[in-house]
Parts: structure tokens; C-alpha cells; sequence
């Protein structure tokens, strides 16, 4: 099959959606068959091409540039979550601030994602932002206090490690609840809805009531198998 799309890719098709599939399909069965820099570069090709025969129409093979900027961003979360906080405080700043800019460039390229306006990758981009924010959230939250502190420094402590928890665990119940939202209002479920019910859930249960889950089963989505 992958023979089969490269042929196709070097021929004289002019059917610009079917060239542009044809570049997510390669990538898509060197993902699968782990040839992760194969796979990450005819990513990349399949939204340069896309870009380049979308000029005049975005929407034109649109789905398969929005899920290879997507699947470019996922391992982002894997680098996030990779790097090991220590538990002493004066190590543990420096792991911190290497995070942190992982959270800017997971910001940025969800940008790029949710620019697309592809409504199961804009949801899946959401998600992905919410769980880099959970994760810090979790981090932070998880500070011990250090030793040899009183009662009252303790206390300080504990509120001030509260505060700068607040600031990851907000942002993901935002983005949660968006990638939620956009999923109801396109009619659209995904392993991307799952994931943010699942994330909103372990921040704030009581957020869920009002959330609008009441979407019909015949517009169940699972394309991630293309």
C-alpha cells in the first residue's frame, strides 16, 4: 500500500484532495509501522501540500493537514511528561522551567492545529493543551513542603504552592470544557471527547452537570484508522 501511494504521489493525478490524502496515508502507515521520522516528515509534506493546492479553498483536503499538524503535536505532551521533577527544591526549579517551555511551544502549535478549523482536530488540540496544563497542575500541587519550616511558614507554604497550582489546573478545565463544548455544538464525538470528559472529571466533577453531552450516536467519529 505504501508502493501504491507513492506511485500515486509521482503520477499525473490532478485530483488535489486525493494527492493530498495520499501524502496523510504515507505518513499514516509509517506511524504505524513506527518509522516515527518517515512518518513525522510526510506529516509535514501532507500540510505543505495541502497549503499549496488549498490555496484558494482551506476547507480542500483540509481534515488531513489538521490531523497531521495534530498528530505532530501529540509527542509534545510525551516530552512534557518525560522530564522528572526532583524532589529537592532547589533542582526541582530548573525541571520546572524546562516544562514550561514545553507548555509554550504545546500552546503555540495548538495554535496552528485549531487555525484549521477542522472540528475533531480543534477538540483533540483543546485536549492536548488541557492535559499538559493537568499534568503541571499535578506537579506543582504535589510539592513537598520542605523541612525545618514552622507552623506559620508551613501554612504560607501550602497557600502560596496553591496559588501557582491554580494557574495549570484552570487553563486545563478550560480547555476541557471547550473541547467538550466544540464537540457538541458540531455533533461530533471522538476519543478526544472521552479524553476531555475524563480530564474534567479528575479536576472539577461538579463542572460536568452543566457541560451539553447529549449527542446523537449516528454522529459517532473514528476516522484515527485512515
Amino acid at each position: 500500500a505504501l508502493a501504491a501511494y507513492k506511485k500515486f504521489i509521482d503520477g499525473p493525478a490532478q485530483n488535489h484532495t486525493s494527492i493530498i490524502e495520499a501524502h496523510f496515508k504515507v505518513a499514516d502507515i509509517s506511524d504505524k509501522t513506527k518509522r516515527v521520522s518517515e512518518a513525522n516528515k510526510w506529516y509535514q509534506k501532507t500540510i505543505a501540500v495541502q497549503r499549496r493546492l488549498g490555496k484558494e479553498d482551506r476547507t480542500l483536503g483540509g481534515w488531513y493537514a489538521a490531523e497531521a499538524k495534530l498528530r505532530l503535536l501529540k509527542p509534545l505532551v510525551g516530552e512534557l511528561t518525560a522530564i522528572r521533577v526532583p524532589a529537592n527544591p532547589n533542582k526541582s526549579s530548573i525541571a520546572i522551567v524546562q516544562k514550561s517551555k514545553i507548555l509554550i511551544r504545546i500552546n503555540d502549535e495548538s495554535i496552528n492545529v485549531i487555525k484549521m478549523d477542522s472540528a475533531e482536530q480543534v477538540a483533540g488540540a483543546l485536549v492536548i493543551v488541557g492535559q499538559a496544563y493537568q499534568h503541571m497542575f499535578k506537579i506543582v500541587d504535589a510539592f513537598p513542603v520542605p523541612k525545618g519550616l514552622t507552623p506559620e511558614q508551613t501554612d504560607q507554604y501550602k497557600k502560596g504552592i496553591a496559588l501557582k497550582a491554580a494557574e495549570f489546573r484552570e487553563p486545563a478545565i478550560k480547555n476541557y470544557k471547550a473541547a467538550i463544548e466544540k464537540s457538541a455544538e458540531l455533533k461530533v464525538i471522538s476519543e478526544w471527547t472521552q479524553a476531555a470528559l475524563k480530564g474534567l472529571s479528575d479536576l472539577d466533577s461538579s463542572a460536568l452537570a452543566p457541560m451539553p453531552l447529549k449527542i446523537d450516536q449516528e454522529y459517532l467519529v473514528d476516522r484515527m484508522g485512515l
